[in-house]
């Protein structure tokens, strides 16, 4: 059997996402920090407790229960209340001044190979009063304790 594109041969699927990001294995193969992180499946409970680390550290994705109780208050609470912003994440509109954009920084490094990356970073101040939906009976701003954000509109390439 060939190998699959994570490197295993399907065997043990479920090993290949537990790599840890900052693992001695990915320092020895001195993986890229890209691949690295891409490995990283979220807390759907797939790493492991502190005494079965592979390291000397604890490679735990968290040290919380995979929950949906975010505020960790023993109770889920169901209701949907909330404010909704629409920030357009496409090259055409990410200048400062549009799209609650208000600054843009460009760095350039050198890679070990000797080619340039340059990075972009954009800093985005969106009014909480100006949203684009209220949601539920939401009427003010002053218990408001996390922030949920999701992404639409990609295409497969």
């Amino acid at each position: 059997m060939g190998k699959w594109s994570d490197g295993t041969n399907g065997t043990d699927r479920a090993k290949c996402a537990r790599d840890y990001f900052r693992g001695t294995d990915f320092d020895n193969a001195q993986m890229p920090i890209l691949e690295r992180y891409k490995r990283i499946n979220n807390p759907n409970g797939n790493s492991v407790d502190a005494e079965h680390s592979p390291e000397k550290y604890s490679t735990a994705y968290k040290t919380t229960p995979d929950v949906e109780d975010i505020n960790q208050d023993y109770t889920l609470n169901e209701y949907e209340k909330y404010y909704q912003y629409r920030v357009r994440i496409s090259p055409d509109m990410m200048n400062v001044g549009q799209n609650f954009i208000v600054d843009k920084r460009e760095n350039t490094t050198t890679t070990r190979d000797g080619n340039h990356l340059t990075t972009k970073w954009y800093l985005f101040r969106i009014p909480v009063e100006q949203y684009e939906k209220r949601e539920g009976n939401i009427s003010d701003f002053s218990s408001i304790r996390f922030m949920r954000m999701f992404m639409t509109g990609f295409e497969k390439l």
